[in-house]
């Protein structure tokens, strides 16, 4: 952050199932590390460069020892960088953020330090072979993107009027060749919200990088 004697650093490595958090604050030559972080995206918003969903806001609560600190991070402006690897290495997309940064630090329960300052934030994530689409007027639903020949599924929550899945390095993992899905693959895209559902499919195409489903509209179903 462009404030003077004071950083962050915030890092959030996900490999499912596995997940690492790491926190480390400094303010007038302290430098804090902290345990017990708890860190969520708080909303997500549709890149159309990259047809993916990335974080534009984010919450976190840790502690140390001594410190308690909590942090509320809202994107102002998000560029994606798409940074290509040799061979069948998955390329991998890098989200720049500006970001406005809201920071309480508590010591002993009382408050120390305070900060409401602009800064930068990055989101990164790989990119196979996207899948994304629209579902119409069903903001927050559930969108779940089924490979019929293998069973394996992903899930996306729908912001700004869309859904967007990929595949991740531990798929290219298992299968260097066919991370995720392979041409011709048929995929059962399903959308739920409260009682309300739609559905439509999509037939893998792998001469193109990303793909787009058609519209899902959702519909009321009986009790």
């Amino acid at each position: 952050m462009p404030e003077e004697n004071v950083s962050l650093v915030l890092g959030d490595v996900i490999v499912p199932p596995a997940r690492s958090i790491m926190m480390a604050f400094k303010y007038n030559g302290t430098t804090i590390i902290f345990d017990e972080i708890n860190l969520s995206y708080t909303s997500y918003e549709f890149d159309p460069i990259t047809s993916k969903l990335y974080p534009d806001a984010y919450h976190v609560t840790a502690n140390s020892d001594e410190y308690r600190i909590n942090v509320t991070i809202n994107v102002i402006k998000n560029v994606p960088l798409v940074r290509s690897f040799p061979g069948a290495l998955p390329d991998y997309v890098i989200f720049e953020q500006i970001s406005d940064y809201d920071i309480t630090l508590f010591k002993a329960g009382e408050l120390v330090y305070s900060l409401n300052h602009g800064g930068f934030s990055e989101y990164t994530t790989h990119v196979v072979h996207t899948i994304y689409g629209k579902v119409l007027n069903a903001e927050g639903a559930l969108v779940t993107v089924t490979n019929t020949r293998t069973g394996m599924s992903k899930q996306s929550t729908v912001a700004s009027g869309y859904y967007s899945v990929d595949g991740n390095f531990l798929d290219y993992l298992v299968n260097d060749t066919a991370p995720w899905v392979a041409d011709g693959d048929i995929m059962y895209i399903e959308a739920v919200k409260n009682q309300n559902r739609g559905n439509t499919t999509l037939i893998v195409n792998m001469s193109v990088d990303k793909q787009q489903a058609a519209d899902i509209s959702l519909q009321p179903q009986p009790e």
